[in-house]
């Protein structure tokens, strides 16, 4: 999506230049030529905030690809030392368990071991659905579903 967006903008960019330097209106004139050259200018600033909007869903769509990159990694560092501890992780609770490495292991230092690793696990989760959101609303911006924030989106 971010491509395609980026792609988007820099085609209403050119428009927009490309009709501000149309050689025609530099010999015509009269009132008809005037109409026309307000008619372009409104088509130009149209075209430019066009392509400001799609620049805009670009920045968010590349930054909600990023972060759901981050959630990745994070979640493959935090499996691999679970399962240096002999833990697991339980996609379908979002919890820390004893894996098959921590069998007949003392009941005290499993629980140790869970404490350490569940708030890793929590806060894995919580840039997860963060990124979701952000990558929802690039999508509702591209669609047309959600107004395109005046303020600057994150780089």
């Amino acid at each position: 999506m971010f491509h395609a967006t980026r792609s988007r903008a820099e085609a209403a960019f050119e428009a927009a230049n490309g009709i501000a330097t149309l050689p025609a209106f530099g010999t015509w004139g009269g009132t008809a030529s005037d109409a026309a050259k307000n008619a372009i200018e409104a088509t130009r600033k149209d075209l430019d905030a066009h392509g400001n909007e799609a620049l805009a869903v670009a920045r968010a769509a590349s930054k909600a690809a990023e972060d759901i990159e981050q959630v990745k990694n994070d979640l493959a560092t935090l499996r691999a030392e679970a399962e240096s501890l002999g833990m697991a992780i339980d996609s379908a609770t979002n919890t820390v368990v004893a894996g098959p490495g921590a069998a007949g292991g003392p009941p005290m230092e499993i629980e140790l071991k869970r404490e350490q690793l569940q708030p890793k696990l929590d806060a894995i989760l919580a840039e997860a659905a963060a990124a979701d959101a952000a990558l929802t609303q690039a999508i509702s911006m591209a669609t047309g579903d959600t107004p395109i924030p005046d303020s600057p989106l994150p780089q």
